[in-house]
């Protein structure tokens, strides 16, 4: 249902994914990786590609009660990193 009223009303639909967007970037742009790779690489922009995946939280160090990552001696010696489809 349609109705007329004189408030405000909410952003519209294309607004409010320009805004998640926009936020999407931001994020993205502000992340220490991505700042020291558009460092290493002069010129280099960043997209975002998914809107959908969920924003990285903060690693917990072991004195807030994470798990510190395991000594490079222990991941397995055949071990190559990650697939190409983890970038997809």
């Amino acid at each position: 249902m349609v109705s007329v009223s004189n408030e405000a009303g909410e952003k519209t639909l294309h607004e409010q994914e320009a805004d998640r967007k926009a936020d999407a970037l931001e994020r993205a742009r502000a992340h220490p990786i991505v700042q020291r790779a558009l460092a290493a690489f002069p010129g280099a922009a960043v997209s975002v590609k998914r809107l959908d995946a969920p924003a990285a939280e903060e690693p917990q160090s072991e004195a807030e009660g994470g798990a510190a990552a395991p000594p490079p001696e222990e991941y397995p010696a055949d071990y190559a990193g990650p697939d190409e489809e983890d970038f997809a």
